[in-house]
């Protein structure tokens, strides 16, 4: 079975699809959606980033405690 794939510009509302000459087929399927190419939206990720979850002191002293203490740690040779 041959099958088309095409990313096509939508010109007043309507598409055109020139099959190849060695395309067979009577009926076919057409499966029309919009690309979204829309840039992220800066408020909703804006909003994500302000409710995300945050450190008290004594949980960010901890993590600070617990990265040193990596950072200082040697691996013996195997």
């Amino acid at each position: 079975m041959k099958a088309l794939k095409r990313r096509m510009k939508v010109k007043n509302r309507k598409i055109v699809i020139d099959l190849p000459d060695d395309f067979e087929g009577d009926e076919v399927e057409v499966i029309v959606k919009p690309l979204n190419k829309k840039k992220p939206n800066k408020e909703k990720l804006l909003e994500l980033l302000l409710n995300a979850p945050t450190f008290n002191d004594a949980e960010l002293a901890e993590f600070e405690n617990v990265r040193k203490w990596l950072n200082e740690w040697k691996v013996q040779s195997f």
